[in-house]
């Protein structure tokens, strides 16, 4: 109880990893950013991290280091170049830090 009583998100802004990347940040990034970073980033969504976010089921704000870190391990072991994964590592990167920014997470950038 202790942390939900200091939590500092206020609870309509507590959302699931696809509610907030689907809802708000791909959203924002089409109005706000080039259209070739816009597609970039729905595809690492949609191609690499979807699946991996949405089977785990936990929140934006309780996502940690070692919950990113696994999921770039999991992409990590299929053929991918080094780039690749950066661009990915980058994206979400980008998402956390914009979830920041925007009151839907509170701490260190887990990426």
């Amino acid at each position: 109880m202790h942390t939900v009583n200091t939590s500092k998100i206020p609870p309509e802004q507590n959302m699931s990893i696809d509610a907030f990347f689907e809802s708000v940040y791909l959203p924002w990034i089409k109005t706000n950013r080039r259209p070739s970073t816009y597609k970039n980033s729905r595809d690492v969504w949609n191609h690499h991290v979807r699946a991996l976010a949405s089977s785990e089921r936990v929140t934006l704000k309780n996502v940690r280091t070692f919950t990113v870190q696994g999921w770039l391990d999991q992409i990590g072991r299929s053929d991918l170049s080094r780039s690749s994964l950066k661009r990915i590592k980058s994206t979400l990167s980008g998402g956390f830090r914009q979830a920041k920014q925007l009151g839907y997470f509170d701490g260190v950038n887990p990426v």
